[in-house]
């Protein structure tokens, strides 16, 4: 399980412990305390169950033995810590709160840099949650609760959670207890509502995708172009029909006579 987008995006410990929960139920080999606590080492799943409920505060001498039942890495563990000692001045008597928050800033950035470093198309999906709204709206029916949807969407935990908050503050769909139910029976975006958010999304994919190829121009594996721009709808036809000519075109010239090494290409133009 990759912790790292669930510290980076947690404020608290007591936050990242309920999202872990969370992702560890809805994964397929489920999640239950007294498998965690025999993992830990704790001779009594009541702990356990205690802390992930924000009941009890996690120890300074138990850390250990919690961060390796999570199968954390070091620089992840500092990360934790850093969010214990937010939340708890009693955790550390050695780092204060005001500290803790400074490191947590340097870590937080460092590990960004490092999750950036290691990662192509992977990020551009994470930057991508505007285009999983159709899918999501598609799998709310009349409403339904996060396992249900999460089942229809075959969507990551995080990304599902982060969809649905954007939805919601976009007044897509409204939050009824546990049940998630669109506000109108078509989805459909207003520009004088969503055209900023519209705008921030392509921003982003289009940094990332600079950023990716600054990182990997020099491995030709790892090499890719991405690439967000407007067109006026009268011209989309023949944006669409040049595109398809261009790539089918470099497929037919990447094919070797022999047929020894094939390029193989797939797109979806909407």
């Amino acid at each position: 399980m990759n912790l790292s987008p669930l510290l980076i995006e947690s404020k608290t410990a007591s936050e990242f412990l309920k999202r872990v929960e969370m992702t560890l139920k809805n994964s397929e080999a489920g999640f239950s305390y007294a498998d965690f606590a025999r993992r830990a080492g704790f001779s009594a799943r009541s702990y356990v169950r205690e802390v992930f409920q924000g009941k009890k505060a996690l120890t300074l001498k138990a850390l250990p033995a919690f961060a390796k039942a999570l199968g954390m890495k070091k620089e992840e563990r500092e990360l934790f810590r850093c969010l214990i000692a937010i939340e708890n001045p009693q955790f550390d008597p050695t780092v204060s709160p005001e500290n803790a928050k400074k490191s947590l800033q340097v870590k937080n950035e460092t590990l960004k840099r490092r999750l950036a470093r290691g990662r192509v198309g992977a990020s551009l999906s994470s930057l991508s949650r505007i285009e999983s709204w159709p899918r999501v709206y598609v799998a709310l029916g009349n409403g339904r609760e996060f396992p249900e949807i999460q089942a229809a969407t075959k969507l990551t935990t995080l990304h599902l959670e982060r969809t649905l908050k954007e939805m919601a503050e976009a007044k897509l769909i409204r939050c009824r207890g546990d049940r998630y139910e669109p506000t109108s029976p078509h989805l459909v975006l207003d520009p004088s509502i969503h055209s900023e958010m519209i705008a921030s999304h392509f921003q982003a994919v289009l940094t990332d995708a600079i950023d990716g190829s600054k990182m990997n121009f020099r491995d030709p594996e790892k090499l890719y172009f991405v690439s967000s721009f407007g067109v006026r709808k009268d011209r989309l036809p023949e944006l669409k029909a040049k595109l398809i000519e261009t790539l089918l075109r470099f497929v037919d010239d990447s094919e070797d006579s022999q047929n020894e090494e094939i390029v193989s290409l797939a797109t979806t133009l909407i």
